[in-house]
């Protein structure tokens, strides 16, 4: 899949518009200086979706809202999500940033 990070602010503007309460509990996020500098190799080469809320400090509503939009590649396996450690590094460096 590729990646589309230059859709965030796209989907971050439509966030805003059609829910601006979780537009603004993200910003809130955001402002607080969420570190997203983490060091991840201590995260395993693919991640669940609770790594990937630990690490980027987004409930997994918002994550799945990234993946279903294609801006976070991410794999639905069965039930569960999973996520590449370098995709979800990139993603961190281009939004974070």
């Amino acid at each position: 899949m590729e990646v589309k990070f230059s859709d965030i602010p796209g989907f971050m503007e439509n966030l805003k518009n059609n829910n601006p309460e979780r537009y603004e509990k993200i910003m809130k996020t955001k402002k607080n200086g969420v570190s997203m500098k983490k060091n991840l190799s201590s995260y395993p080469e693919v991640m669940t979706m609770h790594e990937v809320c630990e690490v980027t400090g987004l409930k997994d509503t918002t994550i799945r809202d990234l993946v279903q939009n294609g801006i976070i590649p991410g794999r639905k396996d069965g039930r569960v999500y999973r996520f590449l450690r370098s995709a979800i590094e990139t993603f961190c460096d281009c939004y974070w940033n």
